[in-house]
């Protein structure tokens, strides 16, 4: 890897550590996005289309990229969420008739 020539050895390091992790990011997701028929052009259309935020709490991604949220049942893919919307969103879709009911329980 090049740098130019102004950068500081911490400088260096904080680039090979961000190509590094780019590169574990493509490896850990290409694997899943294969099976559900995702490119990254896709994934990049879809970013932009959500404004670089998680679809659902708006947040921008941290570390790590978002998450692609796919119908289990049909495998399509719907949109990004953050990771703790993706799980959040899994358990809710698993009990949705239990917290719908639990709700309307309580509805005045």
């Amino acid at each position: 890897m090049t740098y130019p020539k102004h950068f500081t050895k911490a400088q260096r390091r904080a680039a090979r550590q961000k190509a590094y992790r780019r590169r574990k990011d493509i490896q850990r997701v290409s694997h899943t996005w294969r099976g559900l028929g995702i490119t990254w052009k896709w994934y990049e259309k879809k970013l932009k289309e959500q404004g670089g935020v998680c679809a659902i709490c708006k947040r921008p991604p941290g570390e790590i990229q978002l998450h692609v949220d796919h119908d289990h049942s049909n495998g399509k893919p719907r949109g990004l969420l953050c990771g703790n919307c993706n799980m959040q969103l899994g358990w809710f879709e698993k009990r949705m008739g239990e917290v719908v009911d639990y709700l309307d329980k309580y509805d005045a």
